[in-house]
C-alpha cells in the first residue's frame, strides 16, 4: 500500500498568479494569463505530492468564501482537504510575475482568525 502523506495548513490562500512583462507602480500593466492555484505551504506541498503520485491528505484553516473556493481548488487537484473553520477570510494572494525583471510581488488580502479552540 502506498503511503498517504499528512499536511497541515495554518495560513491557508488562493493564490492569483498574474503573468506580466513588466510591473512599474502607478502605471498600466497588461496581463498575459492569470493562474489560480492553492496557496499556504502545507497546501502547496500536497499539489507537488499530488504531481509526484503520492496521495495526500490536508488539514487546513479555512475561512468565508474564499474558503469554500480554496477547498474545492484543493479537489481538483484530488487533494482530500479537511477544513478547520475558522472566523474572519481566507487570503486572497494576488502574485505579480514580471517575466523582464524575472521578480515576483505580493499583494495579500483577508485574514484569517484563529483561537486556541480552532487549533485543538
Amino acid at each position: 500500500m502506498a503511503p498517504t502523506i499528512l499536511t497541515v495548513t495554518l495560513n491557508s490562500a488562493i493564490d492569483q498568479v498574474l503573468l506580466v512583462d513588466a510591473f512599474n507602480p502607478g502605471s498600466e500593466a497588461t496581463i498575459q494569463k492569470t493562474i489560480t492555484c492553492v496557496g499556504g505551504k502545507g497546501l502547496d506541498s500536497s499539489v507537488a505530492l499530488r504531481g509526484l503520485g503520492v496521495e495526500t491528505y490536508a488539514i487546513a484553516l479555512l475561512a468565508g468564501e474564499h474558503g469554500r473556493t480554496l477547498e474545492q481548488i484543493a479537489a481538483g487537484y484530488g487533494i482530500s482537504i479537511r477544513p478547520v473553520w475558522v472566523e474572519g477570510e481566507t487570503r486572497v494572494c494576488y502574485v505579480v510575475a514580471e517575466k523582464t525583471a524575472k521578480r515576483v510581488s505580493h499583494l495579500k488580502a483577508g485574514l484569517l482568525r484563529v483561537t486556541e479552540n480552532h487549533l485543538n
